[in-house]
């Protein structure tokens, strides 16, 4: 991958990621702050995690044919329209809406990095490519959750525990809007390589299904991700019951993320040194 192509996917994807992660929590505590309970709080998580069930495969069929950026900056804009609203509208309406947009956005942003670096790599040899990507997400969920929390408690109530959520989520949507001008370079740079149409029925997920040892490695991740899922989603009540400020939630949550940056960072090496099965 050329140096520009690499720094610019490192670029977005930290930035793409520190608006994602602000963004859910600031999600939380407005939904909590308009009088939402465990079960609201679990729709929203259901919300935030709905499009990749329903819409994963088609994308990455998307993506195969024009392109990884071009399903990126989609993605950007839709989260941007999503930060729109739930800035001009505070209603549980709007909240439940734009929360399966940024799902969706999330989605498509994701989907477009990885299809990027797939397509740039086609001899195979990607692994050290996805470590670097993944690490870069991870540094923007370790700098998303610090920024965010300081803004929103630097511009909140009387209470430690009760951010601005509009400034948070303000915020969040800054970040996001840094991310669109790397993916347009991506984007009309077209360096990415576009793989041919598949033939009919080849990613069908069925067939995907039956390659050996994918329903293992479905399970493995599906638990790792609805931990995550679990984690961002029941926060902010926790933090809201046992009285902890919102910057204290922003610290916990960056810690978890520089355990994430430190373990991805040699993910290439590990990878072919041990295997993807023993690292799974």
């Amino acid at each position: 991958m050329p140096s520009r192509d690499s720094i610019a996917l490192t670029v977005q994807a930290t930035t793409a990621q520190a608006g994602w992660v602000g963004v859910r929590l600031m999600i939380g505590y407005r939904a909590i702050a308009e009088g939402a309970d465990t079960r609201t709080l679990a729709v929203i998580a259901a919300l935030f995690a709905a499009p990749a069930v329903l819409a994963a495969l088609p994308i990455g069929r998307i993506a195969d044919r024009f392109g990884g950026p071009v399903v990126i900056v989609s993605g950007i804009v839709l989260c941007s329209i999503a930060t729109s609203v739930l800035v001009t509208f505070s209603a549980m309406w709007a909240l439940l809406v734009c929360t399966a947009a940024f799902g969706l956005g999330n989605l498509l942003i994701m989907i477009g990095q990885q299809a990027f670096v797939a397509h740039v790599h086609v001899d195979g040899k990607n692994e050290s490519a996805f470590g670097a990507l993944t690490a870069a997400a991870s540094m923007g969920q370790l700098v998303g959750p610090l920024a965010v929390t300081a803004v929103a408690s630097r511009f909140g109530g009387a209470s430690i525990e009760s951010p601005n959520t509009t400034a948070g989520i303000l915020t969040a949507g800054a970040f996001t809007a840094v991310a669109l001008p790397t993916a347009l370079f991506l984007m009309l740079g077209r360096n990415h390589i576009r793989a041919e149409k598949p033939a009919e029925g080849e990613a069908s997920g069925l067939k995907l299904l039956k390659l050996p040892g994918m329903w293992q490695s479905l399970t493995v991740s599906g638990a790792v991700l609805v931990t995550v899922d679990l984690l961002y989603a029941f926060v902010p009540a926790w933090a809201v019951e046992r009285g902890v400020s919102v910057t204290t939630v922003g610290w916990l949550l960056a810690l978890r993320a520089g355990v994430s940056v430190v373990s991805r960072v040699g993910l290439g090496k590990l990878d072919a040194r041990f295997g993807r099965t023993v690292l799974l």
